[in-house]
């Protein structure tokens, strides 16, 4: 297996013209092994490369701005506070902006005789749009989590269960479209490509019950109440920016960073020794020192013609 600046040797294939050139990917590396795929009349191989790489330093907490506590939803993507200002980053739902073209098709498909030219000609048009659903979700989280990983030094992220969400049928399509699951993943090493710490919050710990002004926590808040309304401190706030607040003071605590009241300490201690780094690698590459270097290994796509 050989890598040219525009071809590909392959095994038993031969010669093969690649889309994109190794310049303008950055390709640099030992090739370990070759996956060729095909979606959606497309034709990709994805290169394991191994790499030497030196590792991104942990970024030290200059600037209360630098500890962010981020909350997942639906009606907003992502509610983002770093101790000045709440962002609200809006949700991109491609598959919700394309579901009815996407119905259409499937129906187009359905009407076409099994074995047909015709019905292969619909398969790849339902194909073509799922592919491009795909990349849209995938460019909205990339951006989102590189810009994350860059900037800021602390991230705390709740640990969602996804899949029991999906399993509510009002909720399933919008769990799947939002990308939540890819978020944290994405998150996770990128992370420690930036040098930035990771912790996910403890599932149980109650970010939206957990009134951030006197500590008190509701004993029932339903799905339906998007403002928070404190009984004990007359606090109006909304739940998501209440959350991620809540998170935010989570990775504040054990440092003494952050000024809580009593019971919200309280409230606190518990999640805080939940709260974990996103990885044990991630935790052991935090204690090198900044000139180390480490084996890796990451992967190359590149589109065939």
């Amino acid at each position: 297996m050989k890598l040219e600046e525009r071809h590909l040797r392959l095994p038993n294939i031969g010669r093969v013209r690649l889309k994109e050139t190794c310049a303008s990917r950055g390709f640099e590396g030992r090739i370990l092994s070759a996956t060729i795929r095909r979606r959606a009349d497309r034709w990709f191989v994805s290169l394991c490369v191994e790499r030497d790489r030196k590792l991104a330093p942990t970024k030290p907490v200059r600037r209360s701005r630098d500890v962010v506590g981020i909350d997942l939803g639906l009606s907003a993507a992502a509610v983002i506070h770093d101790g000045e200002t709440t962002r609200i980053v809006e949700p991109q739902r491609a598959l919700r902006r394309n579901l009815a073209k996407l119905r259409r098709l499937d129906r187009q498909l359905a009407r076409k005789q099994k074995g047909s030219r015709n019905r292969e000609k619909a398969k790849l048009r339902r194909a073509r749009l799922h592919y491009k659903i795909s990349c849209q979700r995938q460019d909205h989280l990339h951006q989102l989590t590189a810009s994350l990983a860059r900037t800021k030094s602390v991230i705390v992220l709740e640990d969602l269960q996804v899949k029991g969400m999906q399993r509510n049928r009002s909720l399933a399509l919008s769990v799947g479209d939002a990308g939540m699951g890819e978020l944290r993943r994405q998150l996770t090493y990128k992370s420690e490509w930036y040098g930035s710490t990771l912790v996910i919050a403890d599932r149980f710990f109650p970010s939206s019950k957990l009134c951030f002004g006197c500590g008190t926590i509701k004993d029932t808040l339903t799905l339906g109440e998007r403002v928070y309304d404190c009984d004990v401190c007359g606090l109006v706030l909304d739940r998501d920016e209440n959350a991620a607040i809540n998170l935010r003071k989570l990775a504040l605590l054990p440092e003494g960073l952050g000024e809580v009241t009593p019971v919200e300490r309280k409230a606190l201690a518990s999640a805080s020794a939940a709260a974990k780094p996103a990885s044990l690698k991630q935790e052991a590459t935090g204690r090198r020192t900044r000139g180390g270097t480490r084996r890796s290994t990451r992967q190359l796509v590149e589109v065939l013609a």
